[in-house]
């Protein structure tokens, strides 16, 4: 797939999208924001790829100095900017594809985020090789994504239909300007997202499902929580 395609779809799909930050409850997460604020520890700098509307980074805003930020649309990391100056937030937001690497020293980041991004991305391999890079030693890498495995999707496969992870039926029903299930070109378990870290010398430290029920989706997260939460360590 052409990434000029997704930079297109994406700065359709986020062309009329309002900025709004707000504090977000992180005891028992029920999106991957949450998930992602409550996953991130502290240090100097933090890089939160695809940021979005940028409410993580808002929630970052006290456990670190220096706060990044990456988009591949223009058109919303422009708009993000521009709220961030506003409200005298010290957010350095820039247009970039993690796939074709950042402008940033060997190391740089002492905390590398993403939600629900990793299921977008055309290259992984190069995503992951360049996270690697850029995360210090001894570094922390948070993951959220869609759990593919979940026991609802589990039984709609058994029935014949395509678990979508995104779009409603099947995948096929998504909103104007979006690609097939929203865009998800990867798929991920607890297990083959472990897998993946070890792959770059990541070691899983948390692990972490969330969702509408709050702790009971930590019962069995690989078969009760909608999405995987993954914190790491870089050895």
């Amino acid at each position: 797939m052409s990434k000029d395609i997704l930079v297109k779809s994406y700065d359709r799909l986020y062309a009329e999208e309002k900025i709004c930050f707000a504090e977000m409850p992180t005891r028992f997460p029920r999106h991957r924001n949450e998930a992602l604020v409550k996953l991130a520890s502290s240090g100097h700098r933090v890089l939160e790829i695809g940021c979005g509307g940028g409410n993580v980074l808002y929630n970052l805003r006290d456990r670190f100095e220096e706060i990044y930020g990456i988009e591949i649309s223009s058109t919303r990391a422009d708009k993000l900017q521009k709220a961030a100056d506003t409200c005298g937030l010290n957010l350095h937001i820039l247009v970039g594809n993690i796939e074709e690497g950042l402008d940033f020293p060997d190391g740089f980041f002492d905390v590398i985020l993403w939600a629900d991004v990793i299921e977008h991305v055309v290259d992984l391999w190069s995503a992951m090789t360049e996270i690697k890079r850029l995360l210090a030693q001894g570094g922390r890498f948070v993951t959220c994504t869609p759990n593919i495995a979940e026991c609802r999707r589990r039984l709609t496969l058994l029935t014949g239909r395509f678990p979508s992870t995104a779009g409603k039926d099947e995948g096929l029903s998504v909103r104007p300007g979006e690609l097939f299930d929203g865009g998800h070109l990867h798929y991920f378990t607890f297990s083959s997202l472990s897998k993946l870290y070890r792959k770059y010398n990541i070691e899983p430290v948390e692990y972490l499902g969330f969702g509408n029920l709050g702790r009971f989706h930590n019962l069995y997260p690989p078969l009760l929580s909608g999405a995987v939460g993954i914190s790491g360590i870089k050895n």
